[in-house]
Parts: structure tokens; C-alpha cells; sequence
């Protein structure tokens, strides 16, 4: 089982490569980024004896002062439509 710190470093990797394929115009590269972050999002949200938590909610910890929450639920927003649209 990997560790929440394992986790978010795996999110962070793969939220960089979501975001150079999106901006590179790489559609099927964006979509699976955006399917790993959401795997990562949903381990991270899904942790043992913590308080279960929404997608949108560990992006804005993860980029705490950084991020503010409308920006978290925008990268959120973006990466569930990414997500379901292998192009």
C-alpha cells in the first residue's frame, strides 16, 4: 500500500505530465494523466482512519496556499471532464 506522501508525489508527477499534454494538444496523453491524477485523487481521498474526502477537497490540500478552493474545483472540474473523454 503506498504511503499518502508516496501518493501525492505520484499526483504531482502526473498532474505535470496532464498538464504539459493538454498544453502540448495531446489529447490521448491528457486523458491518461487525467485518469492516473483521479486514481491518485481517489486513494488520497479514500485514506484509513482519516475523514473521507472529495476529490476537489485534496487538490486544495495539496496546493494549500497556493491554490485558493474555486482554483482546486476548476483543476478538479477539468480533470473529471478530461477524464471521460478519450479522444
Amino acid at each position: 500500500m503506498d504511503s499518502a506522501d508516496d501518493l501525492r508525489n505520484q499526483f504531482l508527477t502526473n498532474f505535470g505530465k496532464y498538464y504539459e499534454a493538454k498544453e502540448g494538444g495531446e489529447p490521448r496523453l491528457t486523458w491518461l494523466y487525467s485518469v492516473y491524477c483521479r486514481m491518485q485523487l481517489q486513494k488520497l481521498a479514500a485514506i484509513p482512519h482519516k475523514v473521507p474526502k472529495d476529490e476537489a477537497d485534496v487538490i486544495e490540500e495539496i496546493f494549500a496556499g497556493i491554490l485558493t478552493k474555486q482554483q482546486a474545483a476548476e483543476i478538479h472540474s477539468e480533470l473529471l471532464t478530461d477524464s471521460k473523454n478519450p479522444r
